[in-house]
């Protein structure tokens, strides 16, 4: 890892990286695992099914708060919510 914007180190860890064929299979090999782990379908998978015999025994939350309403337009709205300005997080 490398400090945002310091092109030297990112240059130069990138160059050692070019350099060393043992650390390019030695994180490849980290990396695959890691996802096998905590990403592969079968896991991915098991952890909605939790999810949904969690929730399966959970009456329905109706204490919550509208952030855009069918009269209001979207630069009226409370965008104070981090999912509202960042989409991408959901």
């Amino acid at each position: 890892l490398v400090a945002p914007g310091d092109v030297a180190a990112l240059t130069a860890a990138t160059r050692r990286l070019l350099d060393d064929a043992g650390l390019r299979q030695r994180l490849a090999r980290t990396a695959y695992e890691e996802v096998q782990q905590l990403y592969a379908w079968p896991v991915v998978a098991r952890q909605f099914e939790d999810l949904y015999r969690r929730l399966r025994t959970q009456s329905v939350d109706t204490d919550w708060q509208q952030f855009i309403s069918t009269n209001e337009t979207v630069a009226e709205a409370d965008l104070s919510c981090r999912f509202r300005t960042e989409p991408h997080l959901l």
